[in-house]
């Protein structure tokens, strides 16, 4: 997952329950879809939302965590 990636595991390692990780492209945040799924799980155990502004994705509500789903799996 973040292993090979050292900022997107300190990035993880820092959040805490309640902060919402914003990035600006998808892109950026996931290399496939297992890994879109396997970051947003882990940042779900935490207790910490995801936000993409340039695909205007956001795990903070149900309705998006559904697009979210959606979306990925095209």
């Amino acid at each position: 997952m973040a292993d090979n990636r050292p900022q997107l595991q300190a990035c993880i390692e820092f959040a805490r329950d309640g902060d919402t990780v914003i990035v600006t492209k998808l892109d950026r945040w996931a290399r496939s879809t297992r890994d879109l799924h396997n970051l947003l799980a882990t940042l779900d155990e935490k207790g910490v939302g995801f936000r993409c502004l340039d695909q205007v994705i956001d795990t903070t509500s149900s309705t998006a965590r559904l697009t979210l789903s959606f979306l990925s799996s095209l």
